[in-house]
């Protein structure tokens, strides 16, 4: 049996980063501030909402299985569950260009969980909730209904009920 990789130093700072947006005392005052987790699917840059993320995995074990569905990538175990993992470059219509490295686990509506596959993971961004602004175009079709206007560079917000709305469609 193959021994577990040890996390790199750069997962590492970015779970203490994760933590420590959780330990901070909230910012007083009239501006709501909105915590991003900023990912890379299929070489482009999105951003999560936090609170909408129960866990990150980095490096999971991901099992194949049989699927008429394209966008499962396979089954995970997580803490005694088997939970389903669907890559974001393919439910987001990307050429999916290499192999996830990470697995985002969310909560559906009934409560269960889902893993959400990406490539990499970059940043945690705090940002005022005005600085998350609808786009000029919205699609019905795409899961990032908002995009991020911060730091000289816009990003799309993807939302993940939405998300788990593409993959349900997918199921049926």
């Amino acid at each position: 049996m193959k021994e577990a990789e040890a996390p790199s130093a750069r997962v590492i700072e970015l779970r203490a980063q994760f933590d420590r947006t959780f330990a901070a005392r909230p910012v007083l005052g009239s501006e709501k501030l909105v915590d991003l987790l900023v990912i890379r699917v299929a070489g482009v840059a999105y951003a999560l909402r936090s609170l909408e993320i129960g866990q990150v995995l980095a490096h999971p074990r991901i099992t194949l299985v049989p699927s008429p569905v394209a966008e499962l990538a396979g089954l995970c175990a997580v803490r005694g569950s088997v939970v389903p993992v669907y890559d974001l470059a393919a439910l987001l219509g990307h050429t999916v260009l290499s192999a996830l490295r990470y697995v985002a686990l969310v909560s559906s509506a009934d409560g269960e969980t889902i893993g959400l596959g990406f490539e990499g993971l970059e940043e945690q961004l705090r940002v005022r909730e005005d600085e998350i602004a609808q786009p000029p175009v919205a699609s019905a079709s795409a899961p990032h209904r908002y995009a991020l206007i911060a730091r000289d560079d816009m990003r799309p917000v993807l939302q993940i009920a939405s998300v788990l709305d593409a993959i349900e469609r997918r199921l049926r």
